[in-house]
Parts: C-alpha cells; sequence; structure tokens
C-alpha cells in the first residue's frame, strides 16, 4: 500500500518495548494507544477503536463531530434567534449553573438484581403479524414506533414502570409507565424497574448520555450480556435515600432542552 503506517506501529512499538515507563512520553501519535492486558478479557470486545475517546476520534476522522453545545452556549443561541425564547433562556442558564449539595451521585449496574430486571423479548415474524389484529403495541429494533398490534403480550406483569432498548438498531431507548403493556420481540430488550424510586424518564436519560462510553450499535449488539456491564449514577440523599427530586429536576432540564431546540428548529426553518 501507498499509506503503509506499518512501519511507524513497528517503531513505536520498539520504543515502548525498550522503555515501558516512558513510553507514553515518548509517543505523539494518537493513533497509538497502550491498554491493559485484562481489557482483551476472552468474554469482552476487541472493538479497539471504541476504547478512544470521542474527542480523539473526531480528531483521527473515525467519527464525525456532532454540533451539539453545552446548556449555558444554547441558551444564547436561543437569545440570537429571537427575543421570545428569552425567557426559555434564562431557565437553561440557571439550571446548569444550579448545584445540588446535599446530592451524592452513585454509580449502579443494570445486573442490580435489587434495582433491574433485564430480559429479552420473543421472535415474531412478518408473517404471523398478518393474521393478528389487538391493540397491544409490538416493538422491535426500532423501540420508538411499533411495527405492529397484538392481542396478547409476552409479558404478564406489567406493575412496574419499564426501559426498552434496541438490540440491533441504533441502541435508542423508550419508556413505559406503569399498567401500559407492550409485545416486546427479541431485537428489543427490556429493563423492569423493580424501585419506584428509579424514574423510567430519568433512566432513559442517563442510557442516552453514556451510549457513547459502551459504543454499542450495529457494530456491537447491545445483548443481553452485555447490557449488565453498563452502569449507571443515581442520585442519593444525605440520607442514603435515592433522590427522586433531583431526578425530577434532571428530566425537567431534559425536556426543556430538547423543547426548545424543536422550537428554535422550527424558528430557523421558518
Amino acid at each position: 500500500m501507498e499509506q503503509n503506517d506499518l512501519n511507524e506501529a513497528v517503531t513505536l512499538y520498539s520504543f515502548f518495548k525498550g522503555n515501558k515507563k516512558e513510553f507514553s512520553k515518548i509517543n505523539t501519535d494518537q493513533r497509538c494507544k497502550i491498554q491493559p492486558i485484562n481489557k482483551f478479557a476472552p468474554g469482552g470486545h476487541w472493538s479497539i477503536e471504541r476504547w478512544w475517546t470521542k474527542e480523539e476520534q473526531i480528531e483521527l476522522g473515525i467519527v464525525e463531530e456532532d454540533n451539539s453545545i453545552d446548556i449555558n452556549a444554547f441558551g444564547d443561541l436561543l437569545s440570537e434567534i429571537s427575543v421570545s425564547l428569552k425567557e426559555q433562556s434564562l431557565f437553561l442558564k440557571e439550571n446548569s449553573e444550579k448545584k445540588s449539595k446535599n446530592t451524592i451521585y452513585k454509580e449502579v449496574s443494570l445486573s442490580d438484581r435489587t434495582l433491574f430486571d433485564l430480559f429479552i423479548g420473543k421472535r415474531i415474524v412478518k408473517r404471523d403479524l398478518v393474521n393478528v389484529k389487538g391493540t397491544i403495541p409490538i416493538y422491535s429494533a426500532n423501540v420508538k414506533e411499533p411495527i405492529g398490534f397484538h392481542t396478547k403480550s409476552n409479558i404478564t406483569d406489567f406493575k412496574n414502570n419499564f426501559v426498552l432498548w434496541g438490540i440491533d438498531g441504533d441502541f435508542e431507548f423508550n419508556y413505559f409507565k406503569k399498567e401500559t403493556p407492550f409485545v416486546s420481540t427479541d431485537h428489543c430488550g427490556a429493563i423492569r424497574i423493580l424501585s419506584d424510586d428509579i424514574l423510567p424518564e430519568y433512566l432513559t436519560i442517563q442510557l442516552e448520555s453514556i451510549k457513547h462510553k459502551y459504543g454499542f450499535d450495529r457494530g456491537l449488539r447491545a445483548s443481553l450480556k452485555n447490557m449488565k456491564t453498563v452502569s449507571i449514577q443515581l442520585p442519593y440523599t444525605q440520607e442514603g435515600l435515592i433522590d427522586i427530586q433531583k431526578q425530577n429536576e434532571i428530566v425537567e432540564k431534559y425536556q426543556n432542552i430538547r423543547e426548545t431546540k424543536k422550537r428554535s428548529k422550527s424558528i430557523k426553518t421558518n
């Protein structure tokens, strides 16, 4: 190949082998990283490009840079777009600067059986949907839009809140409040939230925020096994209780940001 970078890889490896402790000071090539051997566990994945940060992937051209901005910058943009959105802009700024001194965040794993129950739905093929005319929505890889409607669900108990995730699609999420029946296929995973103190809206936001960290997509399936390695940040009070009020604040902020983006897009278009 004309663009043969193997020589560079050999050179850097020689430097590493000769001086492992000081190699990080010598290495200036962002494509070269040293990873601990335990990362290459047989049960894990070896898609090493997923171990680069998003910023590094953008700089190396692995992924495209998105146009997202932080809350304050987005608030400033709104003020420029329309005076009518000034009140919403101030709301975003106030929320971004607000810090709760009484909130403690703890890392919680989805494999924690006291809080979550994860499972996969049952296979449904398209020909089976032809003769089924029910009212219960069926969700598959696309957890936002049902692929059809059934007369009976594969789930018998809807006393808890649920969050769905797409296994073979773009790793998207959707949530359902208690007593909202649905059908899940084998392309759709479900998280039954066993604690009423964890809001399904908050869990969905948390999962959205860490999508890049775990890198699940069409290339690396968000299988049941892989999802059990996922952890989220959950707010707790000083007394050690799950902080529902803080979750509601974060959900409200997120919903306002989403609504503001929608309105500002409409203003730009018009």
